[in-house]
């Protein structure tokens, strides 16, 4: 770490002067273990979170490095932050930190399983920290990074992935479509596994045509006619004349 002590980058001067008065508190406490009657638990706590800081040091160091805006990027996602966060914090930082990590990285990959491990080590709740993640990304229309992240879930080992992917997905896709970018949001609806939420993305986003298909093709006429309300609204003619059809054909049956 002797990089970070002589770099003049703002983030990790920032990330330096909490977490390396926190470290020296951190030490202390170890250091007069005995006398505090510290469990040996609470001493490897304390170790961890520090050597988990001075990862996450490093890795901030590189992106300050390589002119990645860490400070500027900490600012914007979580007003009004002045500074970078700490494992030293609390959990509310760690997962600030988390976010930040990913969104840090030349891809969503590169550091994923950085910010999984903190998110394992804090017990942060995973899809609190991925839609924050998927939200900027699709904020700044980086719908391959969305992509790299919900593979990254999926393979994660967490609990519940498609649960999170999911959840993800909505969320990027609400920003998506507030945005009206609707050209990128069918390779992101067609990764929802859950079938209510796909039908339901579809018609957010305005994709009729596909909610109205997905929905005939598993015979879900309360579906049809929510989409056939949402052709009113939209004033798609056509969109109505099959949602009528449909629904006309299910009474007869």
């Amino acid at each position: 770490m002797d990089g970070l002590e002589n770099t003049d980058c703002g983030a990790v001067q920032a990330v330096e002067r909490v977490g390396g008065a926190a470290c020296a508190n951190q030490q202390a406490d170890i250091s007069s273990g005995l006398s505090m009657k510290l469990k040996p638990w609470e001493v490897n706590q304390h170790i961890s979170t520090i050597l988990r800081q001075m990862e996450v040091n490093k890795f901030l160091h590189i992106c300050e490095i390589e002119r990645r805006p860490v400070l500027q990027l900490a600012a914007q996602l979580f007003p009004p932050l002045t500074g970078v966060p700490t494992l030293f914090g609390s959990n509310s930082e760690r997962l600030q930190l988390a976010v930040l990590v990913v969104l840090c990285g030349k891809n969503v990959e590169e550091a994923f399983d950085l910010a999984f491990r903190i998110i394992q080590d804090y017990h942060l709740k995973a899809s609190r920290v991925f839609c924050l993640v998927g939200s900027k990304l699709a904020s700044d229309n980086r719908i391959v990074e969305i992509e790299q992240l919900i593979g990254s879930i999926q393979r994660s080992g967490t609990s519940d992935p498609s649960v999170i992917c999911d959840e993800v997905l909505g969320v990027s896709l609400q920003v998506l479509a507030e945005k009206n970018e609707l050209e990128a949001v069918e390779p992101l609806v067609r990764l929802i596994t859950d079938l209510d939420k796909k039908v339901s993305a579809y018609i957010h986003c305005r994709q009729l045509k596909s909610a109205y298909l997905l929905a005939v093709k598993n015979n879900r006429l309360e579906d049809v006619r929510r989409i056939l309300h949402e052709a009113e609204q939209l004033g798609q003619t056509k969109i109505q004349q099959l949602c009528m059809k449909k629904l006309e054909q299910g009474s007869n049956t």
